[in-house]
């Protein structure tokens, strides 16, 4: 499958990578996101085109927004075969796994999901409250309830002030007095 088009109103001209990362953030912010997608896809080919150097390199964010919007237009398989090509010039990337771990989501992959959210978490554990979010429900989902929790935990290290993990996790006094401890608040809020 072949993931990076042409786009039918470039030239050579203004194919250069700059140019591309701009038109790509551009079209992103404005909402055409088919648009944005074929100039992120662009900017990638021009980087894989210009050989292996870090200098030619797409940056990590260029390939996360790319498999982020595939993913939201519901083409997700390419987002997550994008994402695998981001991974062997980025292994280390947790943007790019975030980016992938949405993806599997789209496509209800639930343990690809939770393996790439757990990755970015684990490369870069302040990720945003979002992260661990999508992560706690896929595991509550799950019944691993345990991980549920402890994912949490580490989440507030990082997002104190969340009150989504607050609630979730029972953390306020009341609910804690109420429901006697973090498990049986997590069963009792995610199953009633």
């Amino acid at each position: 499958m072949k993931l990076v088009q042409s786009h039918p109103h470039s030239t050579t001209a203004h194919s250069s990578q700059e140019w591309l990362t701009t038109e790509a953030v551009a079209k992103h912010k404005a909402g055409d996101l088919v648009a944005a997608i074929d100039y992120y896809l662009q900017v990638i080919a021009i980087a894989q085109r210009g050989g292996r150097s870090i200098a030619n390199q797409a940056p990590d964010w260029i390939y996360g927004n790319a498999i982020t919007l595939l993913a939201k237009v519901d083409r997700f398989d390419e987002g997550i075969e994008l994402g695998q090509q981001a991974l062997a010039e980025y292994p280390t990337s947790d943007e790019i796994y975030r980016a992938i771990g949405i993806a599997a989501g789209k496509k209800q992959d639930d343990e690809q999901s939770i393996n790439c959210f757990s990755q970015a978490i684990k490369l870069n554990p302040e990720q945003p409250v979002w992260v661990y979010y999508h992560l706690i429900e896929l595991l509550t989902k799950k019944r691993a309830l345990d991980q549920a929790i402890a994912i949490g935990n580490q989440g507030l290290q990082f997002n104190p002030d969340s009150h989504w993990l607050h609630y979730y996790l029972g953390s306020k006094p009341w609910l804690l007095r109420k429901n006697g401890n973090r498990r049986s608040l997590l069963i009792f809020v995610l199953w009633s």
